[in-house]
């Protein structure tokens, strides 16, 4: 029951069924793990207590050690979570969590040579992918993005209804493959009409079987979509690679952004294809007035792969915005071929490119 709760992200369920266990025994082992639900719910409060319960009956507890650095990263308290982390290295260095760890504490203190070392040696001692292996900010990894990238060819129109180059507003842009059309899409292109309609939307579909387009334009024509595009793209990735394929379908969108929010010359937002439009959602992309971009922030802070969550982004078209998503593009098409069992190769992206952009100021 408490692997069970865990493994499906039951986290009360968990928490109620570890708290019932330590009435009978206390051990570090269900201490630990209570602390890591509890941080999973967002009391750091209630997680730090338990963690420093586990190591105060085993010092040597290595990855109850690592639980209080993840909480004090977590607080903002970035030199108290490296104090940790070298705790933690005395009894077990080979962890490659560790340096992970120590990684994602460095960048945020700004320590970038130090924080990109600690993520190579993390990626080396795991022998196997891991998310380190995608974090790169240094002057060479900026050579690479600005170099340019072998570009899939630009996603060409199928079918629209109206007008959505000429729409007045933003575009909301929504892209998957063909199984999440039909088991998201259609859901998200009835509650749109119904509740952003006249605005435009931007249906892409990677890899489009003989019938989705037929079966969108069936569903786009039933809900009564005023002002609808859709386009199509063969992934550079074939079906012999699906591990690819699958990391490109989640992160194609920034492929092609910076050049649609050229053609468009108006603001783009980007979402997930899974969400439900109840509003409309002209209010998100004014939160980005004034600005190149606005991006969604991860809550508390916990490493360069999680921080930005991709599923809302907005883009204004201005010369900025387009340049940094033809970076991000670059980088995101780089991992994707060089790390074949890559995942979250679009939100590393971003916050990577935001890096070398802004924080190390390459440009």
């Amino acid at each position: 029951m408490l692997f069970r709760s865990m493994l499906q992200y039951r986290w009360q369920d968990a928490i109620a069924l570890f708290d019932r266990a330590l009435r009978d025994r206390v051990d570090p082992w269900t201490l630990a793990n209570l602390g890591n639900c509890y941080w999973k719910t967002g009391d750091l409060d209630q997680a730090e207590y338990c963690l420093r319960g586990a190591v105060a009956v085993a010092p040597d507890f290595t990855a109850a050690r690592l639980g209080i650095a993840t909480v004090l990263h977590a607080r903002g308290r970035f030199e108290d979570c490296l104090q940790e982390l070298d705790a933690a290295a005395l009894t077990d260095a080979g962890d490659i969590h560790i340096d992970s760890r120590r990684g994602c504490a460095l960048l945020r203190l700004e320590r970038y040579d130090e924080a990109q070392a600690a993520f190579r040696r993390s990626a080396e001692r795991a022998g196997i992918f891991s998310y380190p292996r995608l974090i790169e900010f240094d002057r060479a990894a900026w050579d690479t993005v600005c170099g340019g990238a072998q570009i899939p060819a630009h996603p060409q129109a199928v079918f629209s209804l109206g007008n959505v180059a000429g729409t007045a507003g933003h575009v909301t842009l929504i892209s998957c493959d063909p199984a999440y059309v039909r088991k998201f899409g259609f859901a998200f292109m009835r509650s749109f009409a119904e509740r952003a309609r006249p605005a435009a939307l931007h249906l892409h579909i990677y890899d489009p079987d003989p019938d989705i387009i037929e079966e969108v334009r069936g569903v786009a024509g039933d809900c009564s979509l005023a002002n609808f595009v859709v386009t199509t793209e063969a992934s550079p990735f074939p079906e012999n690679l699906p591990r690819q394929r699958r990391a490109y379908y989640a992160c194609g969108r920034l492929v092609h952004l910076g050049r649609w929010l050229q053609e468009y010359a108006r603001p783009v937002l980007s979402l997930d294809v899974d969400f439900i439009v109840e509003d409309r959602l002209d209010t998100i992309v004014a939160a980005a007035d004034g600005y190149d971009l606005a991006l969604n922030p991860r809550a508390p802070v916990d490493s360069p792969w999680l921080d930005i969550i991709a599923n809302i982004i907005v883009a204004n078209p201005t010369p900025a915005a387009i340049d940094f998503f033809s970076a991000v593009r670059n980088y995101t098409l780089n991992m994707v071929r060089r790390e074949p069992e890559s995942w979250l190769v679009d939100q590393t992206a971003l916050y990577c490119v935001l890096v070398m952009k802004i924080g190390r100021a390459h440009v």
